[in-house]
């Protein structure tokens, strides 16, 4: 079964790289992989299926940081090094997968970060959410433009959101919950 899965998964990245994801369906897969449309439908519902489990792989391999400005690269550099997949990704129906993959790394890595500051769970919880979406949003605004760098992206992120600014919101939040 693994084999299956991995065969369906490389197969599809491959096609993704010559057509629109839009474009590909389960008869076209199957048929390049000499398969039957039940064994593809006994791995995945759809082919969105398909690549949210592709992503859901990745998000494993990410590793955890600490510190906003590496929470960030991170994100930035995954985008980057799958670019490809990524802006295919980004440009098509499914593009709520790529959001909400990059949405939840910097979800999970910013949450730890906020540990630091004396806020109540549910304070951590609704801040990181808040910044995490922002964030992500804009990193995905940023990388849609083909014309802009990593290195543009991570600048004009950087005077956005920074540190300092988390710290301002931090401080903020707490004032205003006494």
């Amino acid at each position: 079964m693994i084999k299956t899965e991995k065969a369906i998964k490389d197969k599809f990245l491959k096609l993704v790289e010559e057509n629109p994801i839009d474009e590909i369906d389960v008869n076209t897969l199957c048929g390049l992989l000499k398969i039957r449309r039940q064994t593809f439908y006994y791995h995945y519902k759809n082919i969105y299926d398909l690549l949210y489990s592709i992503y859901l792989e990745e998000q494993t391999k990410l590793k955890q940081t600490t510190g906003l400005t590496n929470i960030i690269n991170n994100a930035v550099n995954y985008l980057f090094n799958k670019e490809t997949l990524n802006r295919e990704v980004l440009n098509s129906n499914a593009k709520e997968i790529l959001h909400e993959f990059v949405n939840s790394y910097i979800y999970k890595n910013l949450y730890n970060e906020l540990g630091k500051y004396q806020l109540t769970i549910d304070q951590r919880r609704e801040e990181t959410r808040y910044l995490s979406k922002a964030i992500s949003e804009y990193i995905l605004h940023l990388f849609k433009n083909e014309d802009i760098s990593k290195e543009l992206i991570l600048k004009k992120i950087s005077y956005f959101i920074n540190d300092e600014i988390i710290q301002m919101i931090t401080k903020n939040h707490l004032a205003c919950s006494k």
